[in-house]
């Protein structure tokens, strides 16, 4: 013992195998984090791009905005706007919105059937004005954790959901 307490080399191993495995956690930890806020950041983009985009249509020949409401949720189109994301975990939901008196009508919605969620109401109606009309989109992402999975699945789960929604003027 009295060897190994006077061996430098010995005392730096070991302050080394005392160290390493906090700076790998924190690394991981800097790296999970940044990759949250990257999604995140993606997801919002995503959402904002196709409200503004599909506030911009121009229904002057019946259906056009129909027609480019379905182009919207393709794999490629998602997948240009948002490449960092993972296509099959997004589901996007789109709608075009008459406001007639304080009753919203949905005029054209992704996908067909869509009705409206609370969120989406809510958006709407501080956006809206009775006699207008509007888009709102939701993107919503189920997210993966890319480091350490398995360390945080008892605390928050292997994934979680976000979801962002954008309402716009036409």
């Amino acid at each position: 013992m009295r060897t190994l307490a006077g061996n430098r080399r010995a005392s730096v191993a070991i302050e080394f195998a005392l160290i390493a495995p906090i700076l790998a956690l924190l690394a991981g930890g800097i790296y999970g984090i940044g990759s949250v806020l990257r999604a995140t950041a993606a997801v919002n983009r995503l959402a904002m791009q196709y409200a503004i985009s599909y506030a911009d249509c121009s229904d002057t020949s019946s259906g056009v905005c129909l027609t480019e409401l379905n182009l919207y949720g393709t794999a490629a189109a998602l997948g240009n706007i948002a490449p960092q994301l993972t296509t099959a975990n997004l589901t996007l939901s789109m709608a075009q919105v008459m406001m007639s008196g304080s009753t919203l009508t949905v005029e054209y919605a992704y996908p067909a059937g869509l009705s409206l969620s609370a969120a989406q109401t809510t958006a709407l109606k501080a956006v809206i004005a009775a006699g207008q009309t509007g888009a709102v989109v939701t993107v919503t992402y189920q997210y993966q954790l890319p480091a350490f999975a398995a360390i945080m699945k008892p605390f928050i789960g292997s994934s979680f959901t976000m979801s962002y929604t954008v309402a716009q003027l036409k």
